[in-house]
């Protein structure tokens, strides 16, 4: 139900953006940085979807963030101007209308988002990019 061509300012960070904008940003690209640094100003969202995943990766030993998922989330919830948004009905129906043969329900859940919220996605995947020319940015 979104723009398929969000404005430049608003941001939503993917799974693996989120972490590497708190814990690794050298792993950024000099664009992804750039719009993870003006987050106070023009906003950054990221799905609570985002945070299940960051949590299964926790539980998997896949990742350490160095403390529990839930801590992380309070410590985001607190940066000045980001968000984690709920996924919704709307949000789960939204990724049903997506022209898109993936099956991973995440990354589904991650485009509406951004779509629905008129953002840039942040992600390096690949597959959202030519998927979604003009929606994903890196």
């Amino acid at each position: 139900m979104g723009r398929s061509d969000p404005g430049p300012s608003m941001i939503l960070l993917d799974t693996h953006t989120l972490v590497w904008w708190t814990h690794a940003p050298e792993k950024l690209s000099d664009t992804a940085r750039e719009a993870c640094r003006n987050i106070p100003e023009n906003g950054g969202l990221t799905s609570s979807i985002s945070l299940w995943e960051v949590g299964l990766k926790i539980q998997r030993n896949q990742i350490d963030l160095g403390l529990p998922v839930r801590d992380y989330a309070s410590r985001l919830e607190r940066l000045a101007g980001f968000r984690i948004l709920p996924v919704d009905t709307v949000t789960w129906l939204d990724s049903l209308d997506l022209a898109w043969d993936h099956r991973d329900p995440a990354d589904r859940i991650i485009v509406a988002t951004a779509r629905r919220h008129q953002a840039r996605l942040i992600t390096q995947d690949q597959e959202i990019h030519r998927h979604f020319p003009g929606l994903a940015l890196w």
